[in-house]
């Protein structure tokens, strides 16, 4: 997809939002306020504004890839970038590469 493509995608997206989410979405992202300051220009809670955000950003994010399934994407483009199921995090000792050693210290002791 063309750079003026995706502008004029994410500018019809952002268009398309509810003027409460489209407002918080660009002075939070666009105009770069944290979510303290955006709440208090709009007179809203911090919690309201952090989903707000979260939300508009849900809808952009399914929009563009819509656009780019649209105009033929690769499928690096089309959704998630995650590709494979999540591994299991390794535990602290594994990290530190004390995983089996301290095991086999007690079982010869």
């Amino acid at each position: 997809m063309a750079l003026t493509e995706l502008c004029m995608a994410l500018t019809a997206a952002i268009e398309e939002l509810p003027p409460g989410y489209r407002t918080v979405l660009i002075l939070h992202d666009v105009e770069g306020l944290s979510n303290v300051e955006v709440a208090e220009t709009l007179g809203l809670g911090v919690p309201n504004v952090k989903s707000r955000v979260h939300r508009a950003r849900l809808f952009l994010r399914k929009r563009l890839a819509a656009t780019c399934v649209d105009l033929g994407c690769d499928d690096r483009h089309s959704g998630s970038v995650i590709k494979e199921p999540a591994q299991p995090r390794p535990t602290r000792e594994e990290r530190l590469g004390e995983g089996d050693a301290g095991k086999r210290g007690s079982d010869t002791a």
